[in-house]
């Protein structure tokens, strides 16, 4: 599995450096990285975990706009009763991503954790703006949009854009 997805990303790679660019390229490698977490979770033989687990993919990656030699930005969103379990399914997933040698930026978060997170970190805050859904439950998903939309965005709309542009001049 690893091998072949080494194969597929080199010949993206030099569909790249042959100059050749686009949004349909970036969206094969988001794709294709996609397809290589959810191998990984499914080869794990971890039991079902319904809607208590969701893969999800932030920033670029999440936007589908990964460039070749970006970073994956990966969150493992778990509800509280996969606690005991959740560090054999990051493992399941990561280890395999890391073995690519590609740099991987994530997190292992409860919703209730992504929000407190978001507080606390301006570029974790920002991400969430892109995430998307790569694998597992569309409810938690939602529910973690959800969440975002309240604390950040309904009646804080203002906050946050002054909380960016603060950041853009302090760069």
């Amino acid at each position: 599995m690893l091998n072949a997805f080494r194969d597929k990303r080199k010949a993206l790679e030099k569909i790249w450096a042959q100059g050749k660019s686009g949004d349909e390229l970036l969206r094969d490698h988001s794709r294709l990285i996609d397809s290589y977490i959810v191998n990984c979770f499914q080869r794990s033989n971890i039991d079902d975990c319904g809607d208590n687990l969701a893969f999800v993919a932030l920033g670029g990656y999440g936007r589908e706009e990964l460039f070749p030699a970006s970073d994956i930005d990966l969150m493992i969103l778990y509800r509280p009763k996969l606690k005991k379990r959740i560090a054999s399914i990051a493992d399941a997933v990561l280890y395999p991503l890391w073995d690519t040698g590609m740099e991987v930026g994530h997190g292992v978060r409860t919703v209730r954790e992504s929000i407190k997170h978001a507080k606390e970190d301006y570029f974790f805050l920002v991400a969430l703006l892109d995430a998307r859904l790569v694998h597992g439950s569309q409810p938690l998903f939602e529910e973690l949009l959800a969440a975002y939309r309240k604390r950040f965005v309904d009646g804080g709309r203002v906050q946050f854009v002054e909380k960016m542009k603060a950041h853009r001049q302090s760069r």
